[in-house]
């Protein structure tokens, strides 16, 4: 339920997010503590679709559900990759770059 209700935060933040008018810009953290893991990570709705999924496999212990999780995992890997090229090329200041795609200081 908290990677949920995470990500719901995340979708909320990218719906009122408006861009600058130069391309792709990256929205930051806001008052609601969800929202802070903008501060480690690009693309943190992809983080929490993750949890999610894997505490699906967790809690349920069967191998359809790992299955499924581990292929859901990848292709949001996969995007979130993607999406983190297109904001190091287009948001070029000096205190985004160490920011990871999914994974706080791995991935």
């Amino acid at each position: 339920m908290l990677c949920e209700f995470g990500n719901l935060c995340i979708n909320i933040s990218l719906a009122r997010h408006r861009p600058t008018g130069t391309g792709v810009s990256c929205p930051g953290p806001t008052y609601n503590p969800f929202t802070w893991l903008y501060k480690l990570v690009h693309c943190p709705q992809y983080t929490y679709m993750i949890g999610a999924w894997l505490s699906l496999s967790v809690m349920t212990q069967t191998v359809p559900v790992a299955v499924f999780a581990a292929l859901v995992s990848v292709q949001m890997l996969l995007w979130a990759r993607r999406q983190h090229g297109k904001y190091l090329s287009q948001v070029n200041n000096g205190r985004r770059f160490w920011k990871t795609a999914v994974v706080p200081f791995l991935i």
